[in-house]
């Protein structure tokens, strides 16, 4: 199969449908549970403007993880604990009149990471090959947090 070569524009892109932003924060100081895990991501959707449809939650009793995550009208958000090595991973998807930054900013001081990385990739560019970007907080590397 070969797939389709799309054209390089250097034309602005139409608006961008959403924004996805996958997140890992290292070295959090405090272990949080699933129940813990849902109302910080509660907190955040709010911080962004969100409207929350629905959730779920789950506690690995086994290893001390947690997971949860939220529908959201505009898109999802989700977490995933591993407290063993001090991780949270996050992939936060909005779309509308959200305030994606909004919702990072309420988990950064949530959960004060000593370091994070942060991918934003723009979603629904239709018609262009326009790349994924770094959001304004850093770029895909790992950067230290003072």
């Amino acid at each position: 199969m070969r797939l389709k070569r799309m054209p390089v524009t250097t034309e602005k892109p139409p608006a961008d449908i959403g924004r996805h932003m996958l997140v890992d924060f290292f070295d959090c100081p405090a272990h949080v549970d699933a129940d813990g895990l849902a109302q910080r991501l509660t907190a955040a959707a709010k911080a962004a403007g969100a409207t929350i449809l629905g959730g779920g939650q789950h506690d690995f009793a086994e290893n001390d993880r947690a997971t949860a995550f939220l529908m959201l009208a505009e898109s999802h958000i989700s977490a995933h604990t591993w407290p063993e090595h001090g991780v949270v991973a996050i992939d936060i998807f909005m779309c509308g009149e959200t305030n994606a930054d909004a919702a990072l900013q309420s988990l950064r001081s949530s959960f004060q990471p000593a370091r994070e990385t942060v991918v934003t990739h723009a979603r629904g560019a239709i018609g262009t090959s326009a790349p994924s970007h770094p959001d304004s907080t850093g770029s895909a590397d790992d950067r230290g947090l003072s």
